[in-house]
C-alpha cells in the first residue's frame, strides 16, 4: 500500500514539476479544496490520511499548468459577471488540462470533475467575488437538475 501511494505522490510531483508556478496556491486553499475533492474521489488501498496527500499532490500537478490554459486577465476579467462567458471559458480550460494531466486514480467523470474544481477556484481568485456568485447559481442549477 505505501508503495502505491509513494508511486502516485512521484507521478504527480512530476507533473507538478512540468511547469513553474506563476501563481503559488496557499497551503490552507489547497487542503480546503483537496478536502472536497477526498470526499469525491475514493483511490483504493489508500487510507484517508494517504489520499490527502495524494490529492494535494493532484492539485499542485493542476496548479502548475493552468495559467498556461487560462485566458488573459481582460478576457476574464470581460467574463466576469457572464455565467455563459465564464462556463465557456471553464470548460475550455477543463478540457486542455484534460489533455495535459492524466489522473492515475480517477475515471473521465472523476478527472472532469477534479479539473473542473481546480479550474473554479482558479477563476474565483482570478474574476473575484462575481465568480463565486455564478458558481453558486450553477451549481444550484445542476442540484434541480
Amino acid at each position: 500500500m505505501c508503495q502505491i501511494s509513494h508511486l502516485l505522490s512521484t507521478r504527480l510531483r512530476y507533473y507538478t514539476q512540468l511547469s513553474s508556478l506563476a501563481t503559488k496556491m496557499s497551503d490552507a486553499m489547497r487542503k480546503s479544496l483537496a478536502t472536497k475533492l477526498n470526499k469525491k474521489i475514493d483511490i483504493p488501498l489508500l487510507g484517508e490520511s494517504q489520499e490527502q496527500m495524494a490529492i494535494e499532490h493532484l492539485i499542485d500537478a493542476i496548479w502548475g499548468p493552468i495559467e498556461q490554459v487560462a485566458p488573459n486577465q481582460s478576457e476574464l476579467d470581460a467574463a466576469a459577471g457572464n455565467a455563459e462567458k465564464t462556463k465557456s471559458i471553464k470548460t475550455g480550460m477543463v478540457d486542455k488540462l484534460n489533455k495535459m494531466i492524466d489522473i492515475p486514480f480517477a475515471n473521465e467523470e472523476q478527472e472532469a470533475m477534479a479539473l473542473g474544481l481546480v479550474v473554479d477556484y482558479f477563476l474565483k481568485d482570478k474574476m473575484g467575488q462575481k465568480q463565486e456568485v455564478l458558481q453558486q447559481q450553477d451549481e444550484a442549477s445542476q442540484q434541480q437538475t
